[in-house]
């Protein structure tokens, strides 16, 4: 389990992340979404003990990061964007490189990794010449690599063609559905979050706007109609003397998560 509780990270008077409460489980798939700047990178960043909090603090498996910071971090799996390799090692000796240094000596599960995720073929080419989907696909590998118990990947599926994404989405589901893995990515992909997470939170300026079960967050109790009038202020009057009308107001109904995070942020800037 991963417990965030009132973490606050500021850079000089600019606050990037403000009092941030968040409870991931075991086996939980999570997204974290939000535009460009809403300070998904400094929660993951926080996360994997890349920078500490100013206030608040972080538990894994009820241990604190700062006090615990090896041994939690050796339980995790990293992926940020746009990841770098020694371009003139082909894909094996990269991941080969990578496996020493976790304590890995099996070339058998290197290229498993590498069929898993497509690379198989393509393991003896330089990574010079791999594309950016190839790249993005060989560090979700690495991060596979001594079978961590915790996946954190920032923007996963960046770069990569549909296909790319299909295997990639596929993968991560199994791997929080069949090998009870706990993943974190960060995307504005809602479409891809929507096909695969069981858990979201939706950030922006800093702060979460809301955070929950995926099927709860998009669960609409109350039916809802529209109504079109030439006369909007007598309309108005006449709904606000019903008792039966909870509200008024005709927004569009959330249908989807792309529906919902879009008027959460909006809702947000008003």
């Amino acid at each position: 389990m991963i417990e965030l509780k009132k973490v606050t990270k500021c850079f000089g008077a600019k606050c990037a992340v403000k009092d941030v409460d968040l409870l991931i489980s075991r086996g939980d798939l999570f997204a974290l979404l939000g535009p460009n700047g809403a300070g998904k990178s400094t929660i993951l960043s926080m996360i994997t003990g890349l920078i500490e909090p100013s206030r608040g603090y972080i538990t894994i498996d009820e241990k604190n990061l700062c006090v615990d910071r090896k041994e939690i971090l050796n339980s995790m799996g990293i992926l940020f964007e746009n990841p770098s390799f020694y371009d003139y090692l082909t894909g094996r000796e990269n991941m080969a490189l990578m496996a020493r240094l976790k304590g890995v000596h099996k070339n058998s599960e290197i290229d498993r990794l590498l069929d898993m995720v497509s690379l198989l073929d393509r393991a003896n080419d330089l990574v010079k010449r791999y594309s950016l989907g190839m790249k993005q696909r060989l560090a979700l590998a690495s991060a596979l690599i001594s079978d961590p118990a915790i996946l954190i990947l920032d923007e996963p599926t960046n770069g990569l063609d549909p296909e790319g994404i299909h295997i990639i989405l596929a993968l991560l589901q199994d791997l929080s559905i069949n090998k009870q893995k706990t993943i974190i990515i960060s995307s504005h992909q809602v479409f891809d979050v929507e096909s695969i997470c069981n858990k979201i939170a939706i950030i922006n300026n800093g702060s979460i706007l809301c955070d929950g079960k995926l099927h709860e967050l998009l669960k609409e109790d109350a039916q809802s109609c529209i109504v079109t009038t030439t006369r909007p202020d007598e309309c108005k009057k006449f709904l606000m003397d019903k008792p039966w009308v909870k509200d008024f107001k005709f927004i569009p109904r959330k249908k989807n998560l792309k529906e919902f995070y879009i008027e959460t942020i909006q809702r947000n800037r008003q």
